[in-house]
C-alpha cells in the first residue's frame, strides 16, 4: 500500500474498533448473539488485528438476533446509528443492515452512485451486518435459494444502474427480465418479501446455514449449522469480541487455506478513495 492508503486504512480501523466495541456493548447488555465475520474474523485469527489492508468490518447474526438489536437501536451512542435496508425508502442498495460511524465520512463510490442515493447513507464508515439463514436439505433448499435470487433480481429495478452489473449471456438476460418485472412492484414490498424469505426457516435446528444477504457466491456456500451453535470470545488487538463456536471451520469453508497471504498485488484497500 502507499503511505496515503495506509493513513486512510488506519483511520478506518480505528473507526471499526469503535463500532465493534459499541455493538459488543449493546449485545452483551441485552444477551444478543453476534459473530465476528469475514475479514474481521480472518484478521483476528491470522493477524490478531484487522487485516492490514482491509477497509471494512463485518459481523454475522441470525435474523432473530438482529430483530433484538433493532429493538434497542436507540441505545446506540452518537456518532453511531443503525441503518436498516428500509432506510433507503423507494431506492434499493442491498439487504445488508449497517452500523454507521457518522464521525468519519468516506468517499469511495462514483459520483453517479452518490447522486442516486441522495440520503448520504453510503458516505460513512460502516459495519455490515450479514444475516445467517437456515436452509432445508435437497431440492427444497435449491428451490428456496432460487426464490431468493428471483426476489433479489427484481429488487435490482430500484438499484443504482451503475451497480446493477448486468452483462450479456443467459445470466444477463435473466437479470434484465427480473428487473423489468420488478418495476411492477415497489422496493418497499420486495424488501419485505426478501426479509420474510430470510426468516423462513429461522427456528429450524439441524439445518445447514448460509449467508442470506451477501453476494451470489454466499448464497451457494452452505455451512454446518453446528459451527454457529453458540459463540466463543476471540481477542483482537486487546479487544474481545464474539466468534462462532467453530470459527476455524468457518474460515476453512470460506477461505480454504486461510493462513496463506494473498499476492502482494492484492494487498490494498478496495473501497476507499479519500
Amino acid at each position: 500500500m502507499t503511505t496515503r492508503e495506509q493513513e486512510l486504512v488506519d483511520k478506518i480501523h480505528k473507526s471499526s474498533y469503535r463500532m465493534l466495541d459499541e455493538v459488543d456493548r449493546i449485545c452483551q447488555k441485552h444477551h444478543i448473539q453476534y459473530f465476528l465475520a469475514y475479514g474481521g474474523l480472518l484478521g483476528a485469527v491470522r493477524h490478531n488485528d484487522f487485516i492490514p489492508w482491509d477497509d471494512d468490518v463485518d459481523i454475522m447474526m441470525f435474523p432473530e438476533e438482529y430483530q433484538k438489536l433493532l429493538a434497542v437501536q436507540d441505545e446506540f451512542q452518537k456518532p453511531f446509528c443503525i441503518v436498516p435496508p428500509e432506510a433507503y425508502g423507494s431506492q434499493y442498495y442491498d439487504l445488508v443492515p449497517r452500523v454507521n460511524d457518522t464521525s468519519l465520512k468516506i468517499l469511495g463510490e462514483s459520483s453517479s452512485v452518490s447522486a442516486f442515493y441522495q440520503n448520504g447513507l453510503r458516505d460513512y464508515a460502516a459495519l455490515d451486518i450479514f444475516l445467517i439463514g437456515r436452509t432445508p436439505p435437497g431440492i427444497r433448499g435449491v428451490l428456496y435459494k432460487l426464490e431468493m435470487q428471483i426476489v433479489y433480481g427484481m429488487l435490482g429495478a430500484f438499484r443504482c444502474p451503475t451497480l446493477s452489473g448486468i452483462h450479456g449471456g443467459l445470466l444477463g438476460l435473466a437479470r434484465h427480465i427480473l428487473e423489468s418485472l420488478g418495476k411492477f412492484s415497489s422496493a418497499e414490498y420486495l424488501r419485505k418479501l426478501g426479509m420474510k424469505l430470510i426468516c423462513r426457516y429461522q427456528n429450524r435446528s439441524g439445518y445447514d446455514v448460509f449467508v442470506t444477504n451477501g453476494d451470489q457466491h454466499d448464497l451457494h456456500v452452505n455451512m454446518d449449522g453446528a459451527f454457529f451453535d453458540g459463540c466463543v470470545p476471540i481477542q483482537m488487538n486487546g479487544h474481545i469480541y464474539q466468534a462462532p463456536k467453530d470459527y476455524i471451520k468457518v474460515l476453512e469453508k470460506q477461505y480454504g487455506d486461510y493462513m496463506q497471504l494473498p499476492p502482494e498485488s492484492e494487498r490494498h484497500p478496495h473501497s476507499i478513495s479519500k
